[in-house]
């Protein structure tokens, strides 16, 4: 009887999740869409070098042949998707452009390996052939490492682009180059900071210093670019413009103020007239029901792993497992370096992490940012358990009984784990899919995306999988033995392991953006690359926690919960973000 209650409150919960994702993607697909006056549709660009780009294509209703619309092509940065620049998309399709963005050559969907810029040439090329684009107001914008779209644009007079715009990185370009250039670079944006020879740019505050930006602008040096003024001629498309509003690196991609932006210098200079005012905008809400999604999927991902142990009771605790440790001052030492220990040498880490993958096979560790972030979180693990056993050493008290009943398993409870790990994520990945088949929607989280595998990206899944269960076999061993206490109620449990996994990167993350957003100086501007790629990996380390303490109250050990996170996010993690070239 306790079985089939189990088992029907699980089906209960599966529903609620997949309503949540269901009503949540309904709400993405209207939004994204203007409620049916732009469609969507997937596209699949192939480069000079025989490469696939993955894109995806506004299309406001009633434009075609003979009623053109203005054409826009929309890159994101480094390490992510087209997706990334889905606001932008959304308010520039509300307004009447046909809008193309693309996932850049060796990222999200795209195929590996080098090509000119970065796949947008090819895509350039693609929208030029579109009869109902035009050609004569074409303009292109690109985020970050993005922004090699207006270099490309520049290298090809042939597409007539009359219009560029950078987000949150500056164009290096001749001030006699035939485009119109707008760089927005955010007040708080923590991507900026010394390089090369702009020592006098210190992060955001000192943006318009910068030496090359002056020649851009045309500018003798020394002198530096005033904000809002017009440089060049438009009448030779040589007209240059810079404008910084509030907001960060990450934060233009979601700022009313840069959009409002961009669309001004859009229709300025392509002679676009708005019905829409630039300062209307629905995007909000739809990334806010994204991510409603995106918990919808992992209230999902606990409905089916309910299911699943509830069918499988010979896996299952007669009673929920409760935890050992006893609150004292060891208990509480401990629970402080849970937070330290992640935090530090983070960068060096991170770096050495990079350099030992590709050391030993850039074919096989093909993405870099992962094989850092995971060599920090592997390495922090270490840490943590080294400092954990010597606690446990020094605690007379402590019953080393108990970690090894949590570690005890054999092949049968084993195999019983992998197939429900299996079987949850494939269920996710069904919805992610049927999601995007019906919708066209991507179910993401700000700046974490969940998408479907391409082959090389199954591939290299298997590559980086020992590397997420070996840190969740750790992590789940220290989070079970060393932060549940005895008598501790269930809420505090979650809350507490789920608390403690984001401290540690979550400290690193205030302190470098908190020092850049009141300083506008970037102190830690060598952190630049780490702790924007950590962002991705914040939900993920939270929901990890949840799962991890969820698995170990039902079955009394650590296995299913390493086992079912490790499956879940890695594939997450390799199924986006950039992968080296092949050598």
């Amino acid at each position: 009887m306790k079985t089939k209650t189990q088992v029907a409150h699980a089906k209960r919960v599966l529903g609620v999740g997949l309503a949540i994702v269901l009503v949540a993607a309904v709400f993405v697909s209207l939004l994204q869409t203007n409620f049916g006056s732009v469609s969507i549709k997937q596209l699949e660009i192939v480069t000079d070098e025989g490469n696939k780009i993955a894109a995806m294509m506004y299309l406001p209703k009633g434009v075609s042949k003979d009623n053109p619309a203005p054409g826009v092509l929309a890159v994101h940065g480094g390490n992510s998707s087209r997706y990334a620049v889905s606001n932008f998309a959304q308010e520039f399709s509300r307004r009447g452009y046909v809008v193309i963005s693309i996932d850049q050559s060796s990222n999200a969907q795209s195929d590996r390996g080098e090509n000119a810029f970065f796949g947008t040439e090819a895509a350039m090329k693609y929208m030029t052939t579109l009869a109902f684009v035009d050609q004569m107001r074409l303009g292109v914008m690109g985020h970050s490492m993005g922004n090699t779209v207006v270099s490309m644009a520049a290298a090809n007079p042939q597409f007539n682009v009359k219009a560029g715009v950078t987000l949150g990185a500056a164009a290096r370009l001749p001030i006699d180059t035939p485009i119109n250039v707008c760089i927005l670079i955010g007040t708080k944006d923590e991507n900026t900071g010394p390089r090369g020879n702009d020592t006098a740019v210190r992060g955001p505050i000192d943006a318009a210093k910068s030496m090359s930006l002056a020649a851009t602008f045309g500018l003798p040096a020394g002198e530096h670019v005033v904000l809002g003024h017009e440089y060049g001629s438009r009448a030779d498309n040589t007209l240059r413009v810079m404008q910084q509003p509030k907001c960060g690196h990450l934060g233009i991609l979601y700022s009313r103020e840069a959009i409002g932006m961009a669309l001004d210098f859009m229709g300025d200079v392509l002679g676009v007239d708005y019905t829409i005012d630039p300062s209307s905008q629905t995007w909000f809400f739809r990334e806010l029901a994204s991510a409603v999604a995106y918990i919808g999927l992992f209230v999902v991902a606990f409905g089916v792993l309910r299911m699943l142990l509830g069918r499988k009771k010979e896996l299952t605790a007669e009673s929920a497992s409760e935890g050992h440790a006893t609150v004292n001052a060891g208990y509480w030492i401990g629970l402080a370096l849970m937070c330290i220990i992640p935090a530090f040498a983070i960068q060096s880490l991170y770096m050495t992490g990079k350099a030992f993958f590709i050391a030993v096979s850039q074919n096989v560790f093909t993405m870099e940012h992962i094989s850092g972030v995971i060599f920090w979180m592997i390495c922090s693990a270490i840490g943590i358990l080294a400092a954990n056993l010597v606690i446990k050493k020094v605690t007379k008290e402590y019953d080393w009984g108990f970690d090894r009943k949590v570690l005890k398993t054999d092949s049968r409870e084993l195999l019983g784990y992998v197939q429900i790990a299996v079987l949850t994520t494939l269920a996710l990945y069904a919805v992610v899919y049927l999601v995007g088949f019906f919708f066209n929607v991507n179910i993401r989280f700000i700046n974490t995306e969940v998408h479907l595998f391409t082959r090389t990206r199954f591939f290299v899944f298997w590559a980086y999988l020992p590397l997420y269960l070996l840190y969740y076999v750790i992590i789940g061993y220290v989070q079970t033995t060393g932060l549940l206490h005895k008598g501790q109620p269930a809420w505090s449990q979650y809350l507490r392991t789920a608390l403690v996994s984001l401290v540690g990167p979550g400290v690193m993350l205030i302190a470098w953006y908190g020092s850049v957003g009141l300083t506008g100086i970037n102190y830690l501007f060598e952190w630049r690359f780490v702790l924007g790629v950590l962002t991705n990996f914040l939900p993920g380390l939270v929901i990890g926690a949840l799962i991890q303490v969820y698995s170990y109250r039902r079955t009394g050990k650590i296995w299913l919960g390493a086992i079912i996170n490790s499956v879940l996010f890695t594939w997450m993690s390799t199924s986006i973000g950039v992968m080296l070239p092949p050598v």
